[in-house]
Order: structure tokens, then sequence, then C-alpha cells
């Protein structure tokens, strides 16, 4: 689904090149930002799920394991989930954004051999939504 976000948005996410990027995990979704910008209107880079989390070709965390929001205890285990992801990423310096096996998947590259990897099938777009799997909100975006 990435592939439309890949070229809507692929300039914005080069303005975060060789910046650190700090995440944050708001349910199954991160918003990656520098450290030192924050506040309203600062630039960010936002991936939805689905997303899988690699260092090193070693998988770590994915968004499909946070918890069903259905179940009884899910604040506990939501808690739990995102103490783990945080625990697990301490972010990085944003290398490069590629598109990786034939287009399937968009790569976002940090240092240290991290990378987050989303789909980025061809698959038909909703209508409804202006971005499919993520977006960036960069330096040179007006928007808010």
């Amino acid at each position: 689904m990435s592939l439309s976000d890949f070229v809507t948005y692929g300039a914005a996410v080069r303005e975060f090149r060789y910046h650190r990027l700090r995440p944050v995990f708001a349910t199954n979704a991160i918003k990656l930002h520098r450290s030192s910008t924050k506040g309203r209107g600062a630039p960010y880079i936002w991936i939805d799920a689905p997303w899988r989390l690699y260092r090193r070709d070693t998988f770590i965390i994915a968004s499909a394991s946070y918890p069903d929001i259905h179940q009884p205890g899910h604040r506990g285990r939501e808690r739990a989930w995102l103490k783990t992801a945080s625990g697990a990423f301490p972010g990085g310096y944003f290398l490069s954004l590629r598109l990786m096996h034939c287009r399937r998947f968009a790569v976002f590259a940090f240092s240290d051999g991290w990378r987050i990897q989303t789909p980025a099938d061809a698959c038909v777009a909703d209508e409804s939504s202006w971005y499919d799997d993520w977006y960036a909100r960069g330096y040179s975006d007006s928007r808010s």
C-alpha cells in the first residue's frame, strides 16, 4: 500500500537523512521525530501498522503483536507492549528510505543496523484517506 506514500512523501522523508530520530509509540503506530524538535508543527514521520522492526537482519517486534483491544485486560497488556516496543528501539540516525524486494516493501534504514519495514504493494488505495501506511511532515511542508 505505501508505494503511493513513497511517491507522495519520499521527498519529505529525505529531509530527515542524517538526523537522529527518536521513536514514540502510539498504540501500534510509530512517530519518529528529531530529538531536538518537539511540539506542534515540528517535522516527523508517522508509520501506521503494519510494520516490522529489525536490527541487523534479526526480527525484533512488529505492530501485529500489539494486544487485541477487544480482550479483557487490554490496558495492562498495552502498557507492557508499549514499554517493550519503546525499550526495543532507541531510534538512531536516519539513513535512507528504499523500496526493496521488487517494490514489495518500503524500508526505513537507521544507524546501528536498525530498519523498519512496511508493505509497499501496489494495492488499491483507500479513497477516504490521504495516506496509506505512512507519511512525513517535513521541514518544507507547510501543513501543521
